[in-house]
């Protein structure tokens, strides 16, 4: 069928974008995760900290923290796909 290149970029646009900006975020916070784990890892394992039980919670909340943003840019890509949606079947 044949497609017409205004389609296409609006497709592109549209859909492949944020999926791709998702995506490119997603990555982020995985090396973010893979950073603060490198981190904990050197500090509770070699220095036996006094107060290991603090750490390891102040390294759970940085967890959470990354796990809280990336369903935050998974929400705005769902409310985009959502929007985009209305938009074509107004559209129409």
């Amino acid at each position: 069928p044949y497609v017409s290149v205004s389609t296409l970029a609006i497709l592109f646009v549209f859909l492949f974008y944020p999926l791709w900006r998702f995506f490119f975020r997603l990555q982020r916070e995985v090396s973010t995760v893979k950073m603060i784990f490198a981190i904990e890892l050197v500090l509770v394992s070699n220095f036996k900290l006094v107060n290991e039980i603090r750490t390891r919670f102040q390294f759970y909340l940085l967890y959470y923290a990354v796990v809280n943003r990336t369903y935050l840019h998974f929400k705005e890509f769902c409310r985009h796909l959502h929007n985009t949606y209305t938009a074509v079947c107004e559209y129409k």
